[in-house]
């Protein structure tokens, strides 16, 4: 039941939902459907919004795009918000925010290989 409820939902997504602010996964499925076919693509984006429902649920969290993850860094008063803010001066904010997400991952991994815990700056 669940299954089908959820493929309902991205068909509706992806056909009957008029894109808009915000629209990320709508412009993913719409780009996935023209590189393959729509059932794919309304599969794929069922999958991911179980994916983004399940971690909400086990997180107790809100669903925030990347974009309020990047207006988040700016106004943290640490070393990571003053580079995005002088980031955000030169670029376009969707480069910014895959430069964030490179970032991000270059610490987990240095904090994983040394096998340190994580000390902010």
């Amino acid at each position: 039941m669940l299954r089908s409820t959820l493929y309902e939902a991205a068909s509706s997504l992806l056909n009957r939902v008029k894109p808009g602010k915000g629209a990320g996964l709508q412009a993913w499925a719409r780009a996935l459907k023209a590189r393959t076919s729509h059932k794919k693509a309304v599969v794929a984006l069922a999958r991911k919004l179980a994916v983004l429902m399940h971690a909400i649920w086990t997180n107790g969290s809100t669903f925030q795009p990347k974009e309020a993850y990047l207006r988040r860094a700016v106004k943290a008063q640490t070393q990571i918000g003053e580079w995005v803010r002088l980031l955000l001066e030169r670029k376009p904010s969707r480069l910014v925010s895959v430069a964030l997400a490179n970032k991000t991952a270059r610490i987990a991994w240095a904090i994983l290989a040394k096998g340190e815990t994580y000390r902010s700056a």
